[in-house]
């Protein structure tokens, strides 16, 4: 068979033309995003409160009215009054004959010395509940201090609790009816029971000293104006 050479080789150049005219497909790039490693949490560690300090119990045993007095032991505060305030409810009071008249309070110095050192305070206070409260609730108030360790001497809210209690103890004595009428009129904050328990246990200079304080200032409370005694 006869090939005509120029028309072959004008139908490939065609077809190689038409091949290379072709334009191919667009792409749509692909990007390639990186995530950078996430930080490990730290563990949360819970920590737990210290124990609330608690301060020996001072115990008072009663004399011949068979009073146990009983210096409450729940921290350095408490919610009724402060440092050393003793709850009522905590002392038993005698329920036969009652006589704070009689009484042999022992010498202040046989007070343990605190562990730490010189520590005036205490014997201070004791000085103070012999010359200010009656014979028998004195008495009371130095037995208490008497059995305060070396380590619990040092606290001056256990020696306040001794008094405290001490005076809480004491027997009921009409005759600060008056006073207490006075300064439940003056003071609207000192109920006129609260009087009567805080002075009973008091001679006549020991009133004369909580009227003159509350006098001065009723914010004080009958309370902190037996601590300044």
């Amino acid at each position: 068979m006869r090939v005509d050479r120029e028309a072959f080789l004008t139908l490939t150049v065609t077809i190689w033309g038409a091949s290379c005219a072709t334009t191919p497909a667009a792409t749509t790039p692909v990007t390639i995003v990186e995530i950078p490693p996430q930080p490990a949490q730290p563990k949360k560690v819970e920590v737990a409160a210290p124990p609330k300090k608690q301060t020996p119990a001072a115990i008072v045993e009663g004399g011949d009215d068979d009073t146990t007095l009983t210096a409450t032991a729940e921290g350095d505060d408490d919610d009724s009054g402060g440092c050393g305030f003793v709850l009522p409810a905590t002392v038993v009071r005698s329920s036969g004959a009652c006589n704070d008249a009689v009484g042999t309070p022992a010498s202040c110095a046989s007070i343990q010395r605190c562990k730490d050192g010189d520590f005036p305070f205490t014997r201070e206070k004791c000085e103070a509940y012999r010359k200010l409260f009656k014979p028998k609730v004195a008495e009371r108030a130095i037995a208490c201090i008497l059995k305060l360790t070396r380590e619990s001497v040092c606290d001056a809210c256990n020696t306040y609790r001794c008094g405290d209690s001490a005076l809480k103890g004491s027997c009921p004595d009409p005759s600060v009816d008056a006073t207490c009428d006075q300064i439940a009129r003056t003071c609207r904050s000192v109920t006129r029971s609260d009087c009567a328990l805080y002075l009973s246990g008091m001679n006549v200079e020991g009133r004369k000293k909580m009227a003159s304080c509350l006098a001065r200032s009723c914010s004080f409370g009958i309370y902190s104006c037996s601590e300044g005694l």
